[in-house]
């Protein structure tokens, strides 16, 4: 199938898949966590990448229309809400308004950046379309 449902179904399947990713990442518990670099910043890139694909994946399910670029940006928001609240129940995990700011950063950059990149490629292979020309003009009569 290739109408549009079909297609916003496997946009939203990809996105709760990653945000299924990201919920699994953040049910380590802390002392597991041996395997981040002990690089100053580095948990915080890591947010804003996971999010700024978060938010660009749900931009795609919505549809790239100019309205769905701030509601792709609010639900990666609630959902980097949602997984920060989750973290209180993670043995070793604590909630962090930085990493929500970083989930914040990192939909916003997504969406944004690689969002209108994805609109100004549709609009421009849109204009490159061949079209109709439609002849307004009435034939002499005779």
């Amino acid at each position: 199938m290739t109408n549009g449902t079909a297609t916003s179904r496997g946009g939203w399947l990809v996105a709760i898949l990653w945000a299924a990713f990201i919920f699994i990442l953040s049910s380590i518990p802390g002392w597991k966590l041996d395997f981040v670099p002990p690089i100053w910043g580095w948990d915080k890139l890591a947010h804003v990448v996971l999010y700024a694909v978060l938010g660009v994946l749900i931009l795609r399910a919505l549809g790239f229309r100019r309205a769905a670029f701030g509601l792709a940006i609010i639900f990666s928001v609630a959902y980097g809400l949602f997984d920060e609240l989750h973290q209180v129940f993670v043995p070793g995990r604590t909630p962090s308004l930085a990493d929500l700011a970083a989930d914040a950063v990192g939909s916003t950059i997504g969406v944004m950046l690689l969002g209108k990149q994805i609109l100004r490629f549709s609009r421009r292979k849109q204009d490159s379309a061949p079209r109709e020309h439609v002849e307004n003009e009435q034939k002499p009569s005779q």
